[in-house]
């Protein structure tokens, strides 16, 4: 179990550092997109909004990552990317069809 939650830190970490290849690589290992951290529920998604980093974004969608899951304050990928301004990722996450991501 320690492995896996080492492999989902270091997810979070690849987004942070706009790391696209390493995100690839440990999504390709099976690490779960929609795993939250055990401070504010965040997820891989909600850390690409906050850095505006829309590559990672759509690669953690294609992977499963859910656009709709609110962290524990309640916002969402898209509240974030608002907060910070990123109005790229504002404007591709708005553009999802939602209803065939989350079925």
């Amino acid at each position: 179990m320690g492995d896996y939650l080492d492999k989902i830190e270091k997810l979070r970490q690849a987004v942070l550092c706009y790391d696209y290849t390493k995100t690839k690589e440990l999504l390709e290992s099976g690490i779960n997109p929609n795993s939250i951290d055990d401070y504010c529920g965040l997820t891989a998604l909600h850390y690409a909004a906050s850095v505006g980093d829309v590559e990672c974004g759509k690669l953690l969608v294609r992977y499963g990552a859910n656009p709709l899951r609110a962290c524990n304050d309640g916002n969402t990928a898209l509240d974030l990317a608002r907060m910070h301004q990123h109005t790229a990722f504002s404007s591709w996450i708005t553009s999802l069809d939602i209803n065939v991501i989350t079925r």
